[in-house]
């Protein structure tokens, strides 16, 4: 509704505690000039939390919190042998209860991804959740693992305030599913992979949760062998599109979305004019995506044709340091 922005607090210790984890944050928007006042502050049940967004009603927030890469170690006798346990934060899922005025109550239930890993175990040694997102009906949550290379979804029929019937997706070893984007009015979501410079297509059954896979198609040229590490993924809101963003490559690759099939064709990929774009997004019209370019610190703008999906840069950029997540609402 325009009233309510909600941030996500991607630290360890909330508010200078030890071990308090992340945060998620409340504040009011001030419809005349777009300032900010602090409604809240919740736990955000888990490390580093690292996405945050709403139900269709605005009445619920869900957030991921990704959990961290350094082990603590233990020693503990087995059978009277002493031996080195590795212990890691969780990566979780939690969900909180919108009040009247905005702010959060806290968390009304806490998903803890299954205690795995992936093929590397210094930047998969545990579950990492890095982004949950509701589908456009709003009885489902799915969610993204880059540590252990599984996708989870939970049932959340509307008012209800749990994450349920969890079912889980394991990918191929090493992908690191990261961001997902369900298409607007289509059975389809698409999913870009952190250590794969590839992106996914898959149909999404909005009755029972079940995800299955279409496609995978590479988001930088064949030619490419540096590293690059997909971040983001947009679908344009006219639902011809999706989009997907390439650090190390530094550009957005662009797919044409066959509607009755789900499967993807690449149109373009376009420099994201800077380095390290962590994420991007369209204005609400689709005619313009601003590109935030955390390595660079800069903000680009591009023009993009609704009919080809095509994008170019206008010529603006905004300077801001380290710029991680680009949202737009209409005061």
């Amino acid at each position: 509704n325009g009233r309510i922005l909600y941030c996500a607090n991607e630290v360890k210790h909330l508010n200078g505690k030890i071990g308090a984890g992340g945060g998620v944050l409340a504040f009011a928007i001030n419809r005349e000039n777009g300032s900010l006042t602090l409604l809240n502050t919740q736990p955000s049940m888990g490390v580093h939390a690292t996405w945050v967004t709403t139900d269709a009603s605005g009445t619920r927030v869900v957030v991921a919190n990704h959990g961290d890469a350094d082990p603590i170690f233990r020693v503990v006798r087995k059978n009277g042998v002493p031996q080195i346990e590795n212990f890691f934060d969780d990566g979780t899922v939690s969900m909180f209860a919108v009040k009247a005025d905005g702010s959060l109550e806290p968390a009304s239930d806490v998903a803890v991804f299954e205690r795995t890993h992936g093929v590397d175990m210094r930047a998969q040694g545990s579950a990492h959740a890095h982004s949950a997102n509701f589908d456009p009906s709003s009885r489902f949550v799915l969610a993204c693992d880059t540590g252990g290379d599984h996708i989870y979804v939970y049932r959340v029929d509307p008012g209800s305030r749990t994450l349920a019937n969890a079912k889980a997706l394991k990918t191929r070893p090493g992908i690191a599913p990261r961001h997902n984007a369900f298409h607007p009015r289509l059975p389809y979501v698409f999913i870009i992979h952190e250590r794969e410079s590839s992106l996914a297509s898959y149909h999404f059954d909005s009755k029972t949760g079940d995800v299955s896979l279409i496609q995978t198609v590479p988001t930088v040229p064949a030619a490419f062998t540096e590293r690059n590490a997909p971040a983001d993924i947009r679908v344009h809101p006219n639902g011809k599109f999706v989009y997907g963003g390439n650090r190390g490559h530094d550009s957005i690759a662009i797919f044409r979305i066959e509607e009755a099939t789900g499967k993807m064709t690449l149109v373009d990929i376009v420099p994201a004019g800077g380095s390290n774009s962590r994420e991007f997004n369209f204005e609400p019209s689709g005619k313009y995506m601003f590109v935030a370019n955390m390595g660079s610190n800069n903000i680009v703008t591009f023009a993009v044709d609704p009919d080809t999906g095509k994008m170019a840069p206008t010529g603006p950029k905004i300077e801001a340091p380290k710029p991680a997540s680009v949202q737009f609402v209409a005061l």
